[in-house]
């Protein structure tokens, strides 16, 4: 008797909890979680920052000769190479028009911001979107550019029209 008082005290808890609590849920954009990641190796011959400031996000230290971002033709990094931009700041018009549709992030410190636009002229009346690095990504694939993603180490958030898989037109870069 003892055990089905208990279990029901429990499923009293989960809804009192699920009814507080679903407002807020219902206001968070979609999270996207890829189990197939790679694992994150600790950079060795660097201390890391330490994670003071509550949210994850690691201290900048800016880019090396080894970044990379690289955008793809295909969803999840594959098909072919449609621009690769290294440790330098960069915006402008991407080297193969309405191709891209996932990129992926190699060496890219933390305090990266990416921003993708459909509109050639980087406008926010159609389809974009914004990517902030987190923490240092040492090999990060991002599967497809329609897609909010939450993560430890990379944050993302769409606004969509009609699309941007396959659309994009100027893509800007800073590092910290």
């Amino acid at each position: 008797m003892k055990k089905y008082l208990i279990i029901g005290a429990v499923v009293l808890v989960l809804i009192a909890a699920y009814i507080v609590f679903k407002p807020g849920m219902e206001e968070q954009p979609p999270v996207e979680v890829d189990s197939e990641q790679p694992i994150e190796q600790p950079d060795l011959g660097q201390p890391r920052a330490p994670d003071d400031t509550g949210g994850g996000y690691e201290e900048p230290t800016g880019p090396t000769t080894a970044t990379r971002i690289t955008f793809y033709e295909g969803n999840g990094c594959s098909q072919d190479i449609v621009a690769t931009y290294g440790p330098k700041n960069a915006a402008g018009r991407i080297g193969k028009n309405d191709e891209a549709r996932s990129l992926s992030l190699v060496q890219v410190p933390a305090g990266t911001r990416i921003f993708i636009y459909d509109s050639p002229d980087a406008k926010e009346n159609d389809d974009f979107a914004f990517i902030l690095v987190k923490k240092k990504t040492f090999e990060y694939c991002i599967r497809t550019l329609e897609a909010s993603i939450y993560t430890d180490n990379v944050e993302m958030t769409y606004t969509r029209k009609n699309g941007l898989d396959g659309k994009v037109s100027y893509v800007k870069i800073e590092y910290p």
